[in-house]
């Protein structure tokens, strides 16, 4: 009997340590179910502020030409055509062929209302990466027209280079669930694949002429001379009448940010110039025949004596001598304003600005007659003051013509290597995958710097620790056979 007592004591102990155990395991488990709760309320909270995707995106653009802007009086427009190819979608979103990255030209947003980027088609695509993973993706194919923002970069009187510039940026949608971003993938063989002129055609004009002047019919060729290919080029592209465009080929970097670690965005400027010429013809001349005037009357007035009463008057009549400076002054003012520019009418101290007031200064002192002053040295110091103010274009000239030299010279190595004409490159397809792409952040790597400088660069100028911003640019040496080119020989020697 007290055998079995104290079993039945010692089942009923163990049973109510077994009920506490799984008493304090039940416990223990709803606490971590609230702690993971919790916790997992916390995560996406933190997501639902910050999640984000980055797709990464080829953008290739194709330069038609450049013309005149019909709103904006001294601004260009690009015409072209963009290929937008987006990549990483996920499954739903390849199933609809609406997906895109909308456009924003120079901070402004670009779309058919605004007439510059219409979209003629969309369609999904299948590529893989290097590993054979499949990579679902869309492209969308678009005609635009891109303003062209024009600012003054060298003026010194009468020349003016100018650039004309574009910003295109692909926008960032906050779909509700979190933001995308575009992260624009580069071609690390050949530049082609991101930005292109599209090839040269037969002309048209040629053929037309021999058969009006029944010479040779028109072949179907290119020239081997690089110059000459390189005119054809800015002939196709250039067809503005505001400005003449020094090279067919632009600057172009990619603008990563370094905050949110992506590139969203593309920066291109082509060097233009106001016809240096048109200046010298309708300024320089001039004013060169109006100082060879102002020599005539002033030489005229010292050497001119008259006799009155036995008394000796040296100089001409006062009457006789304003008549002829006050042709010559008017002559001035009508020439004068072409001078002055835009950008720098408001620097008190440009040159410009300057050499006119270099002029009336020595109007005021030619005017000054020999009989009226009682000496003729007013007058041969404002002749001296105006001759001495035609150095100024004279010596502008020099640097200038330097200037548009060294930019020519780069744009035949352009041209030499085939940097942005197309016609002979091979563009990319599916089959192809993405291993000759990498985006910026990858490019902007010191080893992928050194690997890829033949085709991508960075300025040294331009690498500011507090800077938000790093910009990859399309290198100044690009060669395709990996030789030293032509323009980094010139800029050996310059």
């Amino acid at each position: 009997m007290t055998t079995t007592t104290d079993d039945s004591i010692v089942n009923t102990t163990t049973d109510h340590e077994n009920g506490l155990s799984e008493k304090k395991d039940h416990e223990n488990e709803l606490s971590e179910k609230k702690e993971e709760a919790v916790i997992d309320a916390n995560t996406t909270k933190k997501k639902g502020k910050k999640t984000e995707r980055k797709l990464r995106t080829r953008n290739v653009l194709m330069i038609k030409k450049l013309i005149d802007s019909p709103e904006e009086e001294s601004d260009i427009q690009l015409v072209g055509t963009i290929i937008q190819q987006v990549f990483d979608l996920t499954e739903e979103e390849h199933k609809g062929t609406n997906f895109e990255f909308d456009y924003r030209f120079n901070e402004n947003t670009a779309s058919a209302e605004t007439g510059n980027l219409y979209k003629r088609r969309s369609e999904p695509l299948i590529t893989s990466d290097s590993t054979g993973k499949e990579i679902l993706g869309v492209r969308n194919t678009y005609q635009t027209q891109i303003p062209l923002i024009v600012e003054t970069l060298y003026s010194a009187f009468p020349f003016r280079i100018v650039t004309a510039t574009a910003t295109i940026e692909l926008s960032s949608p906050n779909l509700g669930t979190g933001t995308l971003r575009p992260d624009l993938l580069l071609h690390t063989v050949d530049p082609r694949n991101n930005i292109s002129i599209q090839a040269l055609k037969p002309s048209c004009q040629q053929a037309l002429l021999a058969n009006a002047t029944g010479g040779e019919r028109y072949k179907k060729k290119i020239p081997d001379d690089v110059c000459e290919l390189t005119e054809r080029i800015l002939d196709k592209l250039d067809c503005t009448k505001k400005y003449d465009f020094i090279s067919p080929y632009p600057k172009v970097y990619v603008e990563y940010e370094k905050k949110k670690e992506y590139a969203p965005r593309f920066v291109l400027s082509f060097y233009c110039i106001t016809s240096g010429f048109a200046k010298i013809v309708s300024i320089v001349l001039p004013m060169i025949l109006i100082t060879f005037m102002t020599f005539v009357n002033v030489m005229n007035d010292v050497m001119t004596e008259e006799i009155d009463d036995a008394e000796i008057i040296k100089g001409e009549e006062v009457s006789s001598h304003l008549q002829v400076m006050s042709v010559l002054t008017l002559s001035t003012v009508f020439i004068l304003p072409k001078i002055l520019d835009p950008s720098n009418r408001n620097d008190i101290f440009s040159q410009s600005n300057i050499y006119v007031i270099l002029v009336f200064l020595s109007l005021i002192l030619t005017s000054l007659p020999r009989r009226f002053a009682g000496t003729a040295a007013y007058e041969i110091c404002g002749f001296v003051i105006m001759l001495l103010s035609l150095f100024i274009p004279v010596v502008n000239s020099f640097y200038y013509y330097r200037i548009v030299k060294r930019l020519q010279n780069e744009s035949y190595s352009n041209t030499k290597n085939n940097t942005f004409l197309a016609g002979n490159n091979r563009h990319w397809k599916e089959s192809d995958g993405l291993e000759d792409f990498a985006t910026a952040a990858e490019l902007l790597k010191p080893q992928n710097l050194q690997k890829y400088q033949d085709i991508y660069m960075i300025r040294p100028e331009e690498e500011d620790v507090e800077n938000k911003n790093r910009r990859l640019w399309w290198s100044d040496y690009y060669s395709v056979d990996g030789k030293e080119s032509f323009a980094a020989w010139w800029y050996s020697l310059a």
